[in-house]
């Protein structure tokens, strides 16, 4: 499995989750560093799948639509949030990017 973890614009962090196999990438919480996010995923030749939002607000959302506009990869987020989304979850969903699963935990308290 890829992980990398980045930090680039603002106080939080951005995650890329691939599969060096199938080339299929995610995205979670796009942040401010879509623009190095973009970098990364085109330089390791991976497919962006989905992007996920942890929450609705702008700090971790900031960077979606660029991301979406320019690689694709639908938007995941929470049926209670506000932000705009390809794909409403509760919790439970199972996503797939090549051989990796991802199960969306629902774990409220900061945001509805």
């Amino acid at each position: 499995m890829y992980f990398r973890q980045l930090q680039v614009h603002g106080d939080n962090f951005s995650y890329i989750i691939a599969d060096p196999v199938s080339r299929h990438a995610a995205v979670v919480d796009s942040s401010y560093n879509a623009a190095e996010i973009i970098e990364v995923l085109k330089s390791e030749n991976l497919l962006l799948m989905y992007i996920f939002c942890t929450h609705g607000h702008l700090d971790h959302i900031a960077g979606n639509m660029m991301l979406h506009s320019e690689l694709g990869g639908q938007i995941v987020a929470h049926l209670l949030s506000n932000s705009r989304s390809d794909i409403k979850v509760k919790g439970g969903e199972i996503f797939t990017i090549g051989n990796i699963s991802i199960k969306v935990l629902c774990t409220p308290g900061h945001t509805p």
